[in-house]
């Protein structure tokens, strides 16, 4: 039981790493303009 929740720790941590890195690079290309709206 221990191991098993240790384990979810450890995932967690992985994924919010993953997720911050994720928003850099959306962050990142939004300031570049590539996902700007066209407005016909």
């Amino acid at each position: 039981m221990r191991a098993a929740i240790r384990a979810l720790i450890v995932a967690n941590n992985f994924l919010e790493s993953e997720n911050s890195e994720l928003k850099k690079a959306v962050s990142h290309a939004y300031t570049r303009g590539r996902f700007r709206t066209h407005t016909g």
